[in-house]
């Protein structure tokens, strides 16, 4: 993500869509220690715009408007609340649906506090769900598709 962040060299940025996502292969952590689904479908993504926020700012600044979407997934309905406590979450309480559930969780969250923060700047930020993706490596290692 820094790497891609720093390699973006234009002066201003209108849209980032933040889609990147892995689903299923148990528990696992990325090189930085963190469970893998949650840095990749959720962390990765708090980075990138977090170091792209300027260049976003000076879209809005320019135009008046800039965008932030973060593919989220209905599977963020999986949880009820947020439980700080474990995020991310621990080998022990790990399971393939609950990472991915929370990750998408936070995503939507994200969205939402990311737009409250910024509108008045001119920077919208929104989640969606951009359906059932069965097609894709994301979706082929559901039990649902097997």
């Amino acid at each position: 993500m820094r790497a891609g962040a720093a390699g973006f060299t234009a002066p201003a940025l209108h849209v980032l869509i933040a889609n990147a996502g892995v689903f299923g292969g148990g528990y696992r952590e990325s090189a930085q220690g963190i469970e893998a689904t949650y840095a990749i479908c959720h962390l990765a993504h708090f980075v990138l715009a977090d170091l792209l926020m300027p260049k976003l700012r000076v879209a809005a600044a320019e135009t008046g408007e800039a965008r932030v979407v973060m593919v989220a997934s209905g599977s963020h309905r999986g949880r009820k609340e947020l439980d700080l406590a474990n995020v991310p979450m621990t080998q022990e309480i790990h399971t393939n649906v609950g990472a991915y559930d929370l990750a998408k969780q936070c995503n939507v969250l994200m969205a939402l506090e990311l737009d409250r923060r910024e509108r008045d700047h001119g920077i919208r930020a929104f989640s969606l769900h951009p359906g059932t993706l069965i097609t894709t490596d994301l979706g082929r290692q559901s039990i649902l598709t097997r």
